[in-house]
């Protein structure tokens, strides 16, 4: 059991550093590229950010019912691997093509958190499920100050969020490569 757990946690960071450097970048990214008739100012920005959010926390729904419906190892590496282009898109969208793309993003890492959550619970003794479970979010809580630190660097370095996405997309890909060997 050490060795698919060892793997998901692999995962879990990555997929945490992809959500919280989404979560951090996001408005500042939307008040950048969304400028002029779409967003003019911080509450515009701020009606975007919780607009993708509240529509992207539906779809844990959505994948909680594909998880509940088909295998889960499938379910979970197509999330990631749908993920990566979006996030290679959103690293030069602008306009409501950028809202659009962030809120199929952000969705498809929402929704992998059900099979997520399964894999992990069926990978794991049931005497280790509270240790697991624990561990899932240290790691996922715990990778957030590197992402807010990693976006940070990158635009500091690039003077953008150009980097940022890739850098996340190529997080997805590893994401999807890790739990292939599930």
């Amino acid at each position: 059991w050490l060795k698919p757990f060892l793997l998901l946690l692999s995962c879990m960071t990555m997929a945490g550093l992809i959500y919280h450097a989404t979560q951090t970048s996001l408005p500042k990214v939307f008040s950048i590229r969304l400028a002029g008739n779409l967003a003019n100012d911080v509450r515009s920005v701020g009606l975007y950010v919780a607009g993708v959010y509240t529509l992207s926390s539906l779809f844990q729904f959505v994948g909680g019912m594909l998880a509940d419906r088909y295998p889960l190892k499938p379910v979970y590496l197509s999330m990631y691997l749908l993920q990566v282009p979006l996030l290679m898109i959103a690293a030069t969208a602008s306009g409501i093509g950028l809202v659009l793309v962030a809120a199929l993003m952000v969705s498809l890492g929402i929704g992998a958190l059900p099979a997520e959550m399964m894999l992990l619970a069926r990978y794991t003794p049931d005497r280790h499920h509270g240790l697991a479970f624990g561990a899932n979010f240290v790691v996922s809580f715990g990778v957030a100050p590197v992402a807010v630190l990693m976006v940070a660097g990158i635009n500091a370095s690039t003077g953008g969020f150009t980097w940022v996405f890739l850098s996340l997309a190529l997080a997805g890909l590893l994401v999807f490569l890790i739990a292939s060997w599930l």
